[in-house]
C-alpha cells in the first residue's frame, strides 16, 4: 500500500519514487547530485531524515529535516519532494500549503523561542514535454504596480527529466535507476530500456540493498507494462526468487483490474 492508503499498482510513479526515496541514504545523494550547488553546499547531508505521512499529517509525497552546515538547531530545514508527471500550475499554491501545515504542527516550538525551519521544495518531473517553469505566486493572485512581489514564495527547485539525456543520469545506481525508468517510461521506451535499467544495480556492493530496489523497480514495470514483466526477470538478481515474486504482483494488478483470467491461490501467489 502506498502511504494515502491506495494499492501501489493504482498509482506507480508515485509509490515508485516513495519506495526508493525513503532510504535517506538514496534521497540525500539524489538531492546533493540534483540541487543547485549554492543550495546542496549549505546542508549536512547525514542528517537527513524522513518524516512519516502519518507523523506530519500532509498530503506531499515525501518530507524531510535536515540541518545546516555549521547549524546547532535540532530542525533548520523542512524539505519536500513532489514527484509529477506533468506540469502543475498551481505547484507554488500546494507547496505553500505544505509548508504551512508543517509550520502550524511547529507553533507550540515557535512560542518557546524556536523559529520555523527554512522552507525547502523540490519538485521531480518526468513529463513527455518540458516543463519550462514553476509558476510564482505572483502569477496566481492578483497584483498591483509597485507593490511588493515574490509574496508567499517557497524556495522550490525543479529536475525535470524531460531535459536530462539518459547519459547525463548521475549519482548512486539505484538513483539513476529511478530515474532511467520514470524517463524511459514517459518516453515510451521502457521496455526497450529495461536490461540497461536494471544493469544499473549490477555495481552495488552491497546486494541485500539491492533487493527492495528490483522489487519496486518490478512492481513499477509490471503496472505499467503487465505484458512485458517475464522479459526482465533475467536482469534481476539470481539469488531471488523473482518469478514467484512477479507472480504475487499479477496476483494484485489482476485483482485490481478485475482480471477474471488470473488465477492466484489463498497466499496470493500467481
Amino acid at each position: 500500500m502506498s502511504n494515502d492508503g491506495k494499492p501501489e499498482l493504482a498509482k506507480p510513479h508515485d509509490s515508485l519514487v516513495r519506495n526508493i526515496l525513503a532510504d535517506t541514504k538514496i534521497a540525500a545523494d539524489f538531492l546533493h547530485n540534483y540541487l543547485p550547488p549554492e543550495v546542496e553546499a549549505e546542508l549536512e547531508w547525514d542528517s537527513l531524515q524522513q518524516e512519516s505521512a502519518e507523523t506530519v499529517r500532509l498530503i506531499g509525497d515525501l518530507r524531510y529535516s535536515a540541518r545546516f552546515k555549521g547549524g546547532d538547531a535540532e530542525l533548520d530545514v523542512c524539505l519536500f519532494v513532489e514527484h509529477q508527471s506533468r506540469p502543475d500550475y498551481l505547484m507554488s499554491f500546494r507547496m505553500m500549503k505544505y509548508i504551512c501545515a508543517a509550520y502550524e504542527q511547529r507553533v507550540p516550538a515557535f512560542r518557546k523561542g524556536i523559529r520555523f525551519p527554512y522552507p525547502l521544495a523540490v519538485v521531480l518531473h518526468h513529463g513527455k514535454t518540458p516543463w519550462k517553469k514553476i509558476a510564482p505566486m505572483q502569477d496566481l493572485i492578483t497584483m498591483r504596480p509597485g507593490l511588493k512581489t515574490n509574496i508567499l514564495d517557497i524556495p522550490t527547485h525543479l529536475i525535470d527529466l524531460a531535459v536530462i539525456p539518459v547519459a547525463e543520469l548521475r549519482g548512486h545506481p539505484a538513483v539513476c535507476a529511478l530515474l532511467d525508468i520514470l524517463q524511459s517510461t514517459s518516453a515510451g521506451v521502457l521496455p526497450d530500456r529495461g536490461e540497461q535499467i536494471f544493469a544499473r544495480l549490477h555495481d552495488v556492493s552491497r546486494k541485500q540493498d539491492v533487493l527492495p530496489w528490483i522489487e519496486a523497480l518490478l512492481r513499477y514495470y509490471y503496472a505499467v507494462f503487465p505484458g512485458e514483466l517475464k522479459n526482465i526477470q533475467k536482469e534481476t538478481n539470481p539469488k531471488r526468487n523473482h518469478e514467484a515474486f512477479s507472480g504475487r504482483i499479477r496476483c494484485e494488478g489482476g485483482r485490481k483490474n478485475g482480471d477474471d483470467n488470473v488465477r492466484c491461490d489463498s497466499a496470493g501467489r500467481y
